[in-house]
């Protein structure tokens, strides 16, 4: 699989980055105000497209098909079986962020350290 680009939505700012990432590390620390630059942050980051192999997607759509569908499934299975959830819950968590990590780094043209891929 070849990543060849990745056109972010114009609409995005920099505001919108910071929350996203915010949301990513700790989703505890958002305020009621950083809550609603989220949700316009994801709608507008869903309509970025995304080019795999010569075709175009939006994000959202590889996002459903390439990290939704392949790992959340397996994860919320893997969930129901552990007896303690919380911690448990946690490092299953951080095995599925690694694997998706491997996903993304095993692409022909990503480089998480690059950000010459978008546009």
């Amino acid at each position: 699989m070849t990543l060849n680009t990745i056109r972010l939505n114009r609409k995005l700012r920099q505001e919108h980055h910071r929350v996203l990432l915010r949301d990513l590390t700790d989703e505890f620390v958002l305020s009621p105000s950083d809550w609603a630059t989220l949700v316009e942050a994801v709608d507008w980051l869903g309509n970025s497209v995304v080019v795999v192999d010569g075709q175009e997607h939006t994000f959202r759509q590889f996002y459903s098909e390439s990290i939704d569908q392949p790992f959340a499934d397996p994860f919320l299975a893997r969930l129901l079986t552990l007896a303690d959830l919380e911690m448990a819950g946690r490092r299953a968590q951080a095995d599925i962020a690694r694997e998706i990590c491997r996903l993304l780094d095993e692409m022909e043209g990503f480089n998480r350290d690059d950000d010459k891929c978008r546009t």
